[in-house]
């Protein structure tokens, strides 16, 4: 009986792990197919550090909302296997590590900050109002500042000092932006699933 229900949990750990890394691996390519090459067109090479729209950022509020802590854990997980998918020179080092948990932990660190100023965002269908949906954005462009801060720091020495500050900003935009994006492509698609029930 235990072995079974341990059993359960780890499969359904893995399918948490197998939803939040494909909804990433599909942001990714999105940013990497459209948006970077956009981006080009009008920054230089070397400010494209952060894209102008990152809908993976909303994927991060979305698992801090859905799965709290465990959320990190998943988004490691994703995190790791989208860029052993996605990137053709994929290469271990320690800005990967700093980086992987730093993006991994912002939503829910954000989540944290609003439950100690007595902002709870609860999870639940009779809780999907318009109300919500403002508070996870609000929670996206809080974990966006602690994404670009933690960006500006790890990688001090990748950054040239006279790019930081639009690299800060760059972060915060394309993160806020990349969530709001995500909510409207979810909310539509949530409209079609309602539709089609009816």
């Amino acid at each position: 009986m235990l072995l079974k229900e341990q059993q359960s949990k780890l499969e359904d750990h893995i399918v948490c792990i197998g939803m939040i890394t494909a909804a990433y691996a599909i942001s990714m390519l999105f940013v990497n197919a459209i948006v970077v090459p956009l981006q080009k067109l009008i920054m230089t090479e070397t400010a494209v550090i952060a894209a102008f729209l990152f809908p993976g950022h909303g994927v991060r509020v979305l698992s801090a909302w859905l799965f709290g802590w465990k959320s990190i854990p998943y988004l490691i997980c994703a995190t790791l296997i989208t860029h052993l998918l996605l990137e053709s020179g994929f290469t271990a080092n320690i800005n990967l590590f700093y980086t992987t948990v730093l993006v991994s932990s912002v939503a829910w660190v954000a989540f944290l900050i609003l439950r100690t100023a007595g902002i709870n965002i609860k999870v639940g269908e009779r809780h999907n109002t318009l109300s919500t949906w403002r508070l996870l954005l609000l929670v996206g462009f809080i974990s966006s500042v602690l994404n670009s801060i933690g960006h500006n720091l790890i990688l001090a020495g990748v950054i040239l000092p006279e790019e930081s500050a639009i690299t800060l900003v760059t972060f915060m935009i394309g993160d806020t932006l990349g969530t709001f994006f995500s909510f409207i492509v979810l909310m539509s698609l949530f409209r079609y699933f309602r539709r089609l029930k009816t």
